[in-house]
């Protein structure tokens, strides 16, 4: 299973409640997930895929999609990820 995830506003600097919640959450998520091979396509397994606009920080077993844009990124650029690199789910904690 393919689990993409918008860390968009993972590395704010400052960040406001919506993004420490969301960033908690993704930490949470990859903790999780520790220990599974990134190897999609095999019964049982998990694939992490962290979509953001700049390289993150995060500790654990993921994939960090970088994709860059300063306008319209999740309306345009991830709209266009997800239509050509469809995770089997993605999870949006901190949508603008």
């Amino acid at each position: 299973m393919k689990i993409g995830i918008d860390a968009s506003r993972y590395n704010e600097q400052f960040a406001t409640g919506v993004e420490l919640y969301s960033r908690e959450i993704i930490d949470g998520i990859v903790r999780e997930y520790e220990g599974n091979s990134v190897t999609a396509g095999q019964a049982g397994r998990v694939e992490i895929v962290l979509y953001s606009r700049a390289k993150l920080g995060v500790q654990g077993n993921y994939k960090n999609r970088v994709i860059p844009a300063k306008r319209f990124w999740t309306l345009g650029r991830l709209s266009l990820e997800m239509l050509f690199h469809k995770p089997d789910v993605l999870f949006v904690p901190s949508h603008v």
